[in-house]
């Protein structure tokens, strides 16, 4: 991919990023760098300062220092598992087989198999009209199909039978290699016992302290590997079970204290151990240390800014008065917090040893017992609390929150020595494509007329004709004005993303102005497109971005940024565009014109 310089209007990416493309070096063990991971690389090290240095009189950093200094699992086991393999040995029959794993999973070993037991939160409105909860049983793929027999370390072999636990590995790595969160349905117990009858699916959802009476329905993912492996436990004999379990246990603790073999990963599995288990006493340190609030209070006026910019947008769609009302109203339910969310939150109270072993087994039973105290998982918080200091937003649709972490007021996102418009084209079009995911009009249509969309048949054929010319877009490669780019993106995957990439900086746009199109000054303008398309930047390694052209839903960083500018008035009249300047579009092809249902009038 060429990275000379480019004009302006040609390939707008690249004219403002080319001289950052061509000096930039990979850091070493990096495959994406950027602004977002300055930004991530920041906060993590700001965490670490708060666990490993100026708290040594707490129990933060005795569970930290415990878990940094403790000995490797790999070649300790014998005096450092000892608890969790008393509760393998219990495993005698089948029968026997939910409630060790029960009780394993209550002390954080989790890549065994996992049946995860939890009020699904999308239901929280049918909760509140009395209907029954849905529980959500799963298969855990993490670490199932590595063959055990190839876990070994020189300095000593694992405490299992290899050849009886490597068979049991290979039949459930079968099991789970068809995972398929599609491939979900709603059962009954009954259907459940019927497809794996010799597993004791009541005395598992004992063990989660839950009634079969309570919980009549249970909501199955990827119903076949469930069954499947459900059935392959059950028949193995309890010896190869024994053996296979103590590996995964093994594997487990290593993971959670050592990460990987290197100093480094090891620092960092315990910094999320840590983080984990006194997020709250973390949490409130770093903003003590670190958080401006009143950049807080700049950045909420921004924030609700770009909501009522997101709303003017949508009060001129070309849609039917019900139409707008659910979408504006969708908009306007949306609480915007700055850090962490205002739900409830698990509390971890437990004495802290100077053994690693105790710390992570009281730890975890102490998060399962309040977890089951609190019952109905809709009550409990969901937001990862590392989300609260990262860089980069979260809109949760079951809560309709916006989390806007303290990592999104650092450069380049937010400073108080920047304009107005350049804040704008940062931290307020990371706000406004947070809040167009509330909208979600790719739902809407998939829902189809007739179903679960409250837009009537004429709103979803015009929602229909804006996806449909996005898609179009993406397939004839108008992101790429200069066919520079040596690969495609799939429309069908992207689509979601990029209608929220559009309308979040649209949204920014004219929350940046007077609130009318085309009243912005037009130097405000080209700082506003400037300062995004810088904090966009971004270089990925080609293995990297074939993964993510593979499974991402969001486009690369340049996709995003020419393709949104060029569909929208904002940019063109920022700049002038003319017909043989490669970023110009004929105003009628302009997604904006589109959505607004406006022709030309001969501005451009």
């Amino acid at each position: 991919m060429r990275t000379q310089a480019a004009r302006v209007t040609d390939d707008y990416y690249l004219h403002v990023n080319s001289a950052w493309l061509e000096r930039h070096v990979m850091p070493r063990g990096i495959s994406i760098d950027g602004a977002f991971r300055d930004a991530w690389q920041l906060a993590e090290d700001r965490v670490w300062s708060i666990v490993s240095s100026d708290a040594e009189d707490t129990s933060v950093f005795r569970f930290w220092s415990a878990a940094i200094t403790a000995p490797d699992p790999l070649t300790a086991w014998e005096t450092s598992l000892v608890e969790e393999f008393q509760v393998i040995e219990t495993l005698r029959s089948p029968s026997d087989i939910p409630h060790v794993l029960a009780e394993l999973h209550a002390v954080g070993i989790d890549t065994a198999w996992e049946l995860t037991v939890r009020t699904d939160r999308s239901s929280k409105r049918k909760l509140e009209l009395g209907e029954p909860n849905r529980l959500i049983v799963k298969t855990v793929l993490d670490d199932v199909c590595e063959p055990a027999g190839r876990f070994r370390q020189s300095d000593g072999m694992l405490p299992f039978d290899a050849p009886e636990a490597l068979a049991v590995d290979l039949e459930l790595g079968s099991a789970c290699r068809t995972f398929d969160p599609e491939d979900s349905a709603e059962s009954s117990l009954a259907d459940l016992i019927e497809r794996a009858p010799d597993f004791d699916w009541p005395a598992w959802l004992g063990m989660q302290g839950i009634s079969e009476i309570e919980f009549p329905t249970v909501h199955v993912t990827d119903i076949r590997a469930v069954a499947a492996a459900a059935n392959t436990l059950t028949a193995q004999e309890p010896s190869a079970l024994r053996s296979w379990l103590r590996s995964r246990v093994i594997r487990c603790r290593f993971r959670q204290l050592r990460g990987d073999d290197t100093r480094e990963g090891r620092q960092r599995a315990c910094l999320r151990l840590t983080e984990r288990f006194f997020g709250e006493a973390i949490l409130y340190e770093y903003h003590r240390r670190f958080v401006d609030d009143s950049c807080v209070a700049e950045a909420m006026a921004i924030a609700l800014d770009v909501r009522s910019g997101m709303l003017e947008i949508i009060r001129a769609m070309p849609l039917s008065a019900g139409g707008k009302r659910h979408l504006v109203a969708k908009i306007e339910e949306v609480t915007l917090r700055i850090g962490l969310p205002d739900t409830r939150d698990i509390r971890y109270e437990f004495g802290c040893s100077t053994n690693a072993y105790i710390n992570l087994r009281e730890a975890f039973r102490a998060e399962r017992s309040a977890t089951l105290a609190v019952r109905h998982w809709s009550e409990v918080a969901d937001w990862d609390r590392g989300r609260a200091y990262s860089a980069t937003g979260y809109y949760s649709r079951n809560h309709a929150e916006l989390l806007i972490p303290w990592g999104l007021l650092e450069k380049p996102f937010f400073s108080r020595q920047a304009s107005r418009w350049a804040n704008m084209g940062t931290f307020g079009c990371i706000v406004g494509h947070e809040l167009a995911h509330s909208v979600d009009l790719d739902s809407e249509v998939d829902f189809g007329s007739g179903s679960q969309s409250a837009l009537s048949e004429s709103d979803l054929r015009r929602v229909t004709s804006w996806l449909d010319r996005l898609a179009e877009q993406c397939e004839d490669g108008f992101f790429d004005p200069t066919v520079r780019l040596e690969y495609s993106v799939d429309p069908t995957r992207v689509l979601n993303e990029a209608l929220c990439d559009h309308v979040g900086v649209w949204a920014a746009a004219v929350a940046a102005g007077s609130g009318r199109d085309g009243q912005i000054p037009r130097q405000a303008m080209r700082e506003f497109f400037r300062a995004y398309v810088t904090m966009m930047r971004s270089v990925a390694t080609d293995a990297e971005l074939d993964d993510r052209l593979l499974d991402d839903p969001h486009p690369p960083a340049e996709v995003r940024c020419n393709w949104v500018l060029r569909n929208l008035d904002h940019f063109h009249q920022a700049y002038g565009t003319r017909e043989l300047d490669r970023m110009w579009v004929d105003p009628d092809q302009r997604l904006c014109r589109a959505i607004r249902n406006e022709s030309t009038d001969g501005r451009d």
